[in-house]
Order: structure tokens, then C-alpha cells, then sequence
């Protein structure tokens, strides 16, 4: 057994003692030894050496700096993967949350309305008419390797008139290491006004699997009155 793999297994046992994971959890082997969290966080660059710090930290304190609302990242970059334009912050002990938004399939033409370019949506459906045109479907989402929340949205933007939010649906979370409430919508505000943007946000309560941690996650879609839409994590 490698000093990797020893140190893996440790803060695995610590993991169980500390009810940061469940026996059942580290039996099954995909999710015990942090498997999930490592790929995620590998998508995205994070080093093996700051991977083991970070899974020592969240297994001696139950968190990490990513799953702290009241901590600022220092570093964000924005990127195309999948496509989707997704926005990577991370944070002083390296960890990262990513917040995503789909982008449209087909850009399509109308009159007097251009269509947002690639680099702010990803996969959802675009249709156009005279003056307007309309996103449907589009996937709104954020996660940081422990928890995933996210939801769908339509909205439109106009030539003469200010964009709003048609509706929203589909909301849905995942954790590992913990459990996170169903996603209820906390504040739906779809006019855009010219001093203020439309946003449609979701709320979702995650814990720690022995409870010393809790966290309140949001994730919001953000619409100015130009059609220009972003999503937010608080």
C-alpha cells in the first residue's frame, strides 16, 4: 500500500468516527474514499497535494472553504466546457465552486434582437420572432464537489421592452457526504426594470452527515433588462 493510499484510508476511518460519512458510505467504495469528489475537483484542475489537504480539512472540521457561504474567493475564471460557460471560484485553501449556465443550441435570427452570444448559455432550446426572442429550458446550476443544486429557466428579451424571467422548474440537488433539503424558490422577481435586474432563486439546506456542519446553498439566475443573464451562488 502506497503512503497515498495509507493516508486515503486513514481519513477514511477518521471520516466514519467522525459520522463525517456513513460505514454504509465507505462500503460502497465509489463515495468512501472520496472518489466523487476527487474527479470532480480534477475536472477542474485542482492538484493531487491541495485534493489531500482538502480532504483532510473537511474530514477534521467538516467543511472546506468552498461550502462556507461566509468566505470570498480569491481567484475566478470563466470557461467553456460541455457546453456550458461556467465560472470557477477558488478559494484560499483551494477549493472551488463552480456556478454554470447552459448555452443555446442555436443562436437563431429575429428582427431587431440579437441573440445572446455562445459564451452565456449552453444546450438550451432558442426561438425568435419580430423584436424578440426566447431561451427555453435552460439549465441553471452550481456545485463544489460535496453539493450540486440546480434548475431550469425560460426567459425572453426584447427590441423596446425590458427581458423577464417566463418561468422556472425542475429543481434538483445532489450531496455527497451529507444531505441537502428539496429546492425551494425563495425570491422571483421576473421583470427586469431599467434600475433593477429579474432573478429567480433557489434555496436548499445542506448537513454534514454527523451534523457539525450545516450550510444554507443558493442558486439564482440573474436577468438584466438587456437580456444579459448570469447566475448566482448567495
Amino acid at each position: 500500500m502506497t503512503a497515498r493510499r495509507r493516508a486515503a484510508r486513514v481519513a477514511l476511518l477518521v471520516a466514519i468516527g467522525l459520522g463525517v460519512i456513513s460505514p454504509a458510505q465507505a462500503a460502497e467504495g465509489t463515495t468512501g474514499d472520496f472518489t466523487d469528489v476527487r474527479a470532480y475537483w480534477s475536472t477542474y484542475g485542482v492538484t493531487q497535494e491541495v485534493q489531500d489537504e482538502l480532504i483532510e480539512k473537511f474530514v477534521r472540521t467538516g467543511k472546506v472553504d468552498a461550502l462556507d457561504g461566509a468566505a470570498a474567493p480569491v481567484a475566478t475564471s470563466t470557461i467553456t466546457r460541455s457546453g456550458a460557460t461556467e465560472r470557477v471560484e477558488t478559494f484560499n485553501d483551494g477549493s472551488i465552486r463552480v456556478s454554470s449556465f447552459e448555452k443555446p443550441s442555436s443562436l437563431g435570427r429575429t428582427t431587431g434582437v440579437k441573440p445572446l452570444a455562445a459564451t452565456n448559455l449552453s444546450g438550451c432550446s432558442v426561438t425568435s420572432g419580430s423584436g424578440f426572442v426566447t431561451y427555453k429550458n435552460c439549465l441553471v446550476s452550481s456545485g463544489d464537489g460535496f453539493r450540486y443544486m440546480s434548475f431550469r429557466a425560460t426567459y425572453e428579451k426584447y427590441s423596446g421592452a425590458y427581458a423577464k424571467i417566463l418561468s422556472t422548474g425542475s429543481p434538483s440537488t445532489s450531496s455527497n457526504y451529507g444531505t441537502m433539503t428539496y429546492p425551494t424558490r425563495s425570491l422571483y422577481r421576473p421583470n427586469s426594470t431599467a434600475t433593477q435586474d429579474a432573478v429567480a432563486k433557489y434555496v436548499s439546506e445542506w448537513t454534514s452527515y454527523n451534523g457539525a456542519s450545516s450550510e444554507t446553498c443558493y442558486t439564482s439566475l440573474w436577468l438584466t433588462k438587456s437580456g444579459q443573464a448570469s447566475v448566482g451562488t448567495s
